[in-house]
């Protein structure tokens, strides 16, 4: 990937009009007791909780405290290792406990996103065509308190993830169904690019053929059968600036064809614009 970004991207000192150059950037995030925080911030005590704001179906994820950087979550990334690094960087800094059932237990959602934009160089700058996310999101598994053996925090960390899991459940059979949707906790809310029908959805369920799972196994069989059956019909969102340029270019396009087909010369013209 990167490797195709790098030969398709023309350098920003020899830009020339209708150049076009790709950006990679790398958000790492953690959904714990219905907060949303940033993985790729050093961990502390008391982390800043952020904020999950819908605007024309985009998902924008901001600190309270810096309102109008919507894109402080973001690292730009070059490389595949600079890229490797940040999620190594967020895998140290997630939530995780040992309880009865596993040593080293995730105690919330993690999601791994890798955002795509694609630039053209237009009079003189860069303009926005078009952008997209790649969402990786590693689901903490349902639990039950007799089984994990935790009780305080452990036990209302295990009580918010099956809460989350619970609503994204719902949100599934509500899209699964055609009804109206409501995002009403954090997960949903991130997710909810990935889940309102305009992005292909893949689930891997992981599932365990132990009679003692058979609960367990059955309920995440059918909440991967509800994600196989949401409706996809991924459209492209183009930017209304970007959309207007190409509306203008092409109207461009057929006025000097058209001015060709009457034998005018138009090579002058087409330089000057």
């Amino acid at each position: 990937l990167f490797k195709l970004v790098a030969e398709s991207t023309t350098d920003e000192g020899a830009a020339e009009e209708g150049a076009i150059k790709y950006e990679v950037e790398i958000a790492m995030l953690e959904i714990y007791m219905d907060e949303v925080y940033d993985l790729l911030e050093p961990r502390k005590k008391d982390r800043q909780q952020l904020k999950v704001f819908r605007h024309k179906g985009e998902v924008l994820i901001y600190d309270p405290k810096d309102r109008k950087n919507m894109d402080k979550i973001w690292r730009a990334a070059k490389t595949y290792d600079e890229a490797e690094a940040f999620r190594r960087l967020g895998d140290a800094n997630r939530s995780v406990r040992a309880t009865g059932m596993n040593p080293s237990s995730s105690r919330g959602h993690t999601v791994f996103q890798i955002r795509f934009t694609k630039r053209n160089f237009v009079g003189g700058t860069w303009v926005e065509e078009f952008r997209s996310k790649l969402s990786l999101v590693d689901l903490a598994g349902s639990e039950r308190a007799g089984d994990t053996g935790l009780s305080g925090v452990g036990l209302q960390e295990g009580i918010a993830i099956n809460t989350s899991l619970s609503c994204l459940g719902q949100v599934m059979v509500s899209l699964c169904k055609g009804e109206r949707v409501n995002y009403r906790d954090k997960l949903t809310q991130v997710l909810s690019e990935s889940l309102d029908g305009n992005a292909v959805t893949i689930m891997i369920a992981a599932i365990s053929p132990a009679d003692i799972n058979y609960n367990d196994t059955i309920s995440t069989l059918r909440f991967a059968d509800n994600a196989k059956k949401m409706p996809v019909k991924p459209k492209k969102q183009i930017d209304p600036t970007a959309q207007l340029i190409a509306e203008l270019r092409a109207e461009n396009e057929r006025l000097t064809k058209l001015l060709e087909g009457k034998g005018v010369d138009t090579s002058a013209e087409v330089k000057a614009a």
